[in-house]
């Protein structure tokens, strides 16, 4: 029997394993040598001074980086940014596939038990699967994985489903004891071995972009260097590319799909001299139901050239890989021209709804002058031509006209007016005014306000230009017509390739963001953080400028050091007081515009502490004296308010404070915080569902500087008489604000007295104001109300309160709503009645839609303004004797009529 002290003891007949420790503190086999082995082990024992030390040496065991969380939540970011699809589609196939086997090689080596054996158990991942269809196999495996992780409860084990997995447990044929346990470890390491390689791609892909490799830089650059919408826009029409041309009958043009399940196809191919020719391309397919009608055109060209048809998608179509019907006229563009032939080919698509009358006209003469890129009618109604010489002003031009006169939303107008504005505005006979009365004809009552809306909005980019001049300038254009426009310039070169397509004919000549000066790149931030959608979970929870600072350090320093990013400050549940904070230092000494957005209820997470304590400190003197713009979303403006007027805390008076924006306030009439001694200089004050109930309590003064006034009253709201007003309450609640010149209303505004008496809710508040005279309100010129009356007697009421008017714009027809008349009608019947209303009108703009437009309707309306400005004709000693535009359209008397409407 061997003693334990024994060196040469037996070899312990065990299998090998492998050991961690043994390899890393170079300990004896125990098949060699156990008590050398045991000695070996206690030395090391006593080596270690602390468990720590054990726990951090095992980090090189289970292959972990201290760095992971934060590349795993990088990676988690680009995903929730919603870019990574963009991404991916952008990128070349061999970029594609080297991401996917490094993400198989990252989950085989992250995941922690059996490595790659885990690919047995997971056949749907795999290179061809997810580059197929141009990438999108990918970014539909993770959209699902994604989709369905946050759709499962929190602290559940998630699966990720698979029919091919689950028929192995079929409730049919049940596993046995063992094997379920064995289907039930390896289903944890199929999850596991997915998890890792979505994480394991995801950092491949994220340390390409931070790292500037040769394959990822090219998306990169046109992705900084290009608008956000615009980059998607590429990569959705990349992933509709083919990925091989489609087989269609030359005789009959159908796919075998549509023919059957058992069509059959001939390829024909060149014959020389009765030997087949080395070059297999095709002449022509020909199904073989339609061979014999096919010969004789066949027949006469076998063996000598190629013939096709070039049908459309097949190989002889030059943009077979392009699925979008948008792109079709491109098709039929000339082919023998030059490219200026080929932008005059441009014209104007069919239309997908009736045009209006000043529309369908322009549309005419165009198709009559092909040369002309747009008609102008000066103030005579006497047409002037528009041609653009630049060729790509003029093919983006005629390419948004295209689309603008085609379909029913008009989407794109506003890019053909700003730029006809800045060219023609200044010709003899022609006018902004001019021009835009003409949009408004051709495209709406709300061209006018669109245009300067896009007008802004370009002069905020900084672009110093026009939308289409700097389209054009920049070289980006219409990709999709530069190709065949530039292959008239070099007919040699076939883009077969639809990988190589994109970002050849997408790029641009602007450098790249990275070499762009800091004042260029400030004007980038701004209009990327102004444009930034609503807060959600993710973008609030890390602020937007915070966000763009981590990108670089010379991006952190100028965001830091621009007090400009940081003016539009939220306050939202999803971000802490510390990003408030950050806001507030950032943005000094500027003003500052504050909008509290909605917060959720019933969600544990989310305390109305976290309200309380960012007002608060919103409401620090400093501070408060740089609000200028107040706006308050959702139901949260009463616990707003009542947070301002705490008496615990001090911040009641805001005096730089221009706007303010309310939503379903019940106690917006205690003024304290708003009132004319405590927002001195306020001059515009939406409110938005808003009860008028206690407006006759209010105690203080409102505020005298207040120029415009918007009142929406919303058609969901149940009660809405409640929100609605009488003319008398209405009357005085007006008044209140001797500084007004602009008055807006939406939705049932005015109720009638006999409406609010019947709710007893509002009866003391009635009788309260009854016996108070009022006085017209002569400042308020400018009058646009959308459904504000509930009685055709309340037009006449209101016009006699403003008698100063000038321009009065009814437009908008609200959905439901109990006892709603039309505000077309309404008006109408209100100045019809009396001539002698309004003596200082210069236009009416009467618009209405949905339900309302019909033929009778219509007819109604137009009679009623003729009658109407009849008798106004006949007072014009007195009073003015207005333009009407009704729906987009100018009525009026013979008299007034300049050569037609």
């Amino acid at each position: 029997m061997s003693s334990p002290n024994d060196d040469h003891a037996d070899p312990i007949p065990d299998r090998d394993q492998h050991s961690y420790w043994a390899e890393k503190l170079n300990i004896t086999p125990i098949k060699e040598n156990r008590v050398r082995w045991n000695n070996d082990w206690e030395k090391a024992l006593e080596s270690f001074n602390t468990a720590r030390a054990v726990v951090e040496a095992m980090k090189a065991y289970f292959k972990v980086d201290d760095n992971a969380d934060t590349q795993y939540d990088r990676s988690i970011k680009i995903l929730d940014i919603g870019h990574l699809d963009t991404i991916w589609t952008l990128l070349d196939i061999p970029e594609q596939k080297r991401h996917v086997l490094q993400g198989l090689q990252n989950a085989c080596n992250i995941t922690l038990f059996f490595g790659q054996d885990c690919r047995a158990f997971c056949p749907e991942i795999t290179v061809t699967k997810m580059i197929s269809q141009h990438g999108q196999g990918f970014v539909k495996f993770i959209t699902a994985y994604h989709e369905l992780a946050q759709a499962a409860p929190p602290g559940k084990v998630y699966l990720f489903p698979s029919a091919w997995w689950d028929v192995t447990n079929d409730a049919e044929n049940p596993l046995s004891p063992k094997a379920r346990w064995i289907y039930e470890l390896t289903t944890m390491l199929r999850n596991q071995f997915i998890a890792a390689f979505i994480s394991g791609i995801l950092l491949s892909i994220s340390g390409d972009i931070a790292n500037k490799r040769e394959g990822m830089q090219p998306v990169v650059d046109f992705m900084e260097n290009t608008d956000g919408y615009f980059a998607r826009a590429i990569a959705k029409t990349k992933a509709g590319f083919r990925e091989k041309p489609l087989i269609r009958c030359e005789n009959c043009t159908k796919t075998p799909e549509e023919i059957g399940p058992d069509a059959r196809f001939m390829s024909v191919f060149p014959f020389v001299i009765g030997t087949l020719s080395t070059s297999f391309s095709m002449v022509s397919v020909v199904h073989r139901a339609c061979q014999r009608v096919d010969w004789k055109t066949h027949k006469s060209n076998c063996g000598k050239k190629k013939v096709t048809k070039g049908l459309p998608g097949t190989a002889g179509d030059s943009l077979w890989m392009h699925q979008d019907p948008a792109i079709d006229f491109i098709r039929d563009l000339p082919k023998n021209v030059g490219p200026s032939g080929k932008v005059r080919a441009i014209g104007i698509a069919p239309a997908q709804y009736t045009r209006p009358k000043a529309l369908q006209l322009q549309v005419s003469m165009l198709e009559k002058d092909k040369d002309a890129d747009y008609f102008l009618f000066n103030e005579d109604k006497e047409p002037i031509r528009f041609v653009i010489d630049d060729l790509w002003k003029k093919m983006n031009f005629r390419t948004v006209r295209r689309t603008v006169m085609s379909e029913a939303n008009k989407s794109g107008f506003e890019a053909l007016g700003e730029y006809m504005i800045k060219v023609m505005s200044k010709t003899p006979g022609l006018s902004r005014d001019i021009i835009l009365d003409q949009l408004v004809a051709e495209y709406g009552i709300d061209a006018r306000r669109k245009v300067a809306v896009f007008e802004k909005r370009t002069r905020e980019l900084g672009k110093g230009g026009t939308f289409i001049e700097s389209y054009s300038d920049n070289g980006v254009g219409d990709w999709r017509l530069r190709a065949p426009l530039r292959s008239t310039n070099n007919s040699s070169r076939k883009m077969t390739n639809p990988q190589a397509i994109p970002l050849e004919y997408m790029s641009t000549s602007d450098p790249p963001i990275s070499r762009l000066p800091d004042e260029l790149l400030i004007i980038i931030f701004d209009c990327f953080i102004t444009s930034s959608s609503p807060p959600d979970k993710f973008p609030f929870a890390v602020s937007v400028p915070t966000l763009l600072s981590h990108v670089s350090r010379r991006w952190r320093t100028i965001i830091s050091t621009t007090p400009s990013i940081w003016t539009q400050v939220p306050i939202s549940p999803y971000q802490s007081v510390d990003t408030l904070q950050s806001f507030l230092h950032h943005s000094l000494p500027l003003p500052i515009s504050v909008t509290v957005y909605q917060w959720p209820r019933g969600l544990a997470d989310i305390q109305r502490r976290t309200l309380s304590d960012q007002l608060e400190l919103l409401t620090a003197e400093a501070d408060r004296e740089r609000i200028h713009g107040l706006r308050i979303e959702g139901d949260s403006a009463d616990h707003v308010i009542g947070t301002f007027l705490d008496p615990r805390r001090s911040g009641r008076h805001f005096p730089a404070l221009r706007q303010l924006s309310l939503s379903r306030a019940t106690n917006w009439m205690a003024w304290r915080f708003f009132d004319d001694g405590s927002a001195p200089v306020l001059k515009s004050l939406v409110l938005e569902d808003s009860t008028m109930n206690s407006f006759s309590n209010m105690r203080l003064r409102a505020p005298q500087s207040l120029t415009t006034l918007v009142w929406k009253c919303s058609n969901e709201v149940m009660d809405c008489f409640w929100l609605s007003a009488s003319i008398e309450l209405f009357s005085y609640v007006v008044t209140s604000f001797p500084g007004l010149t602009a008055l807006e209303l939406y939705g049932p505004v005015i109720a009638t007295t006999e409406d609010n008496e019947g709710d007893p809710r509002l009866v003391p508040y009635v009788r309260a104001i009854a016996h108070r005279q009022l006085a017209p309100l002569t400042n308020i010129k400018s009058l646009r109300i959308a459904h504000p009356f509930t009685s055709p007697t309340s037009p006449l009421e209101l016009f006699r309160l403003l008698p100063s008017l000038t321009h009065v714009v009814v437009g908008g027809r609200a959905e439901g709503g109990p006892q709603l008349a039309s505000s077309t009608l309404c008006v109408l019947c209100g100045l019809g009645g009396s001539p002698e209303a309004l003596p200082l009108l210069e236009k009416v703009c009467l618009e209405f839609t949905g339900a309302e437009l019909n033929s009778s309707l219509s007819k109604v309306v137009r009679d009623e303004v003729k009658t109407w400005l009849e008798g106004r004709e006949s007072m014009r000693a007195v009073v003015s004797v207005p333009s009407v535009m009704v729906n987009g359209e100018r009525v009026g008397v013979p008299s007034m009529m300049v050569n037609g409407a």
